[in-house]
């Protein structure tokens, strides 16, 4: 009787022990099967900061056994590709710094951890009221005008002394039109019309105009009273396009 207890107290102790032990890992957990890191994994992924707020960044090691466990935050190194874009403390707290306003600025933020690395890609937009000119591709002293956005996602503007009309992308690459305005027209105001065309004042020239977005124009006076000056275009609920007349006193409206 005596020997059988002992047989079966030997056997509850092996087991206990068993299950006790174990391959220990750097995180201070245990791993039966000896597990290892073998990734880090790094929230929020693909972040968006505007400047010159934060985001706050949390590293997780994942191991060869299928476990995670968030990593020990005083043994991540953390680091950004780009300062200049964004600059990260040593505890994952990344803060956008001054960026333009084109183009898009990003910037790769890695955490390394026993000796693995993570990476995400955090975007830094602009602070509100943050201001960038352009003016290249842009006549001196054309004195640009009114601006509209163009049913083709670019800005459409009018160079009044220039005599042209253009338009800019998001990019900032310009592109100017003259051909069919007639000389000393000086185009004033610009609104995109429902038939997919920009139409511009002509203060000077005493017309309407209408640019295709290849750089077709078409000018029309047939209606406007002589010395009329028409100036600010909109497009209106009923789809045709409305002007003021700022020296006769009068507003117009044309048919697309």
């Amino acid at each position: 009787m005596h020997a059988r207890v002992f047989v079966i107290l030997a056997v509850l102790v092996l087991a206990g022990l068993s299950t006790g032990c174990g391959t220990g890992n750097t995180d201070g957990g245990t791993f039966p099967n000896a597990a290892t890191l073998v990734q880090v994994l790094i929230t929020p992924s693909n972040a968006t900061v505007q400047s010159p707020g934060t985001v706050q960044f949390a590293a997780t090691a994942v191991y060869s056994d299928g476990t995670s466990a968030p990593a020990v935050f005083t043994a991540v190194t953390w680091s950004s590709s780009s300062t200049s874009v964004a600059t990260i403390s040593s505890n994952g707290l990344a803060t956008g710094g001054s960026v333009p306003v084109v183009p898009t600025f990003s910037t790769v933020i890695s955490a390394t951890y026993l000796g693995v690395t993570g990476i995400t890609n955090l975007t830094v937009t602009p602070a509100t009221g943050t201001v960038q000119e352009f003016s290249n591709g842009i006549t001196t002293g054309a004195q640009p005008g009114g601006i509209a956005r163009g049913d083709d996602g670019n800005l459409w503007f009018t160079d009044f002394t220039g005599n042209r009309v253009g338009f800019i992308t998001t990019a900032g690459a310009v592109t100017l039109f003259s051909s069919g305005i007639t000389a000393g027209a000086n185009p004033a105001g610009i609104a995109a019309g429902s038939d997919g065309n920009l139409w511009f004042t002509e203060f000077t020239g005493n017309r309407i105009g209408r640019i295709t977005t290849a750089g077709v124009v078409t000018e029309f006076s047939t209606g406007i009273t002589a010395g009329s000056q028409p100036s600010g275009i909109t497009s209106g609920p009923d789809g045709n396009l409305w002007f003021t007349e700022s020296a006769g006193n009068r507003i117009g409206v044309i048919v697309p």
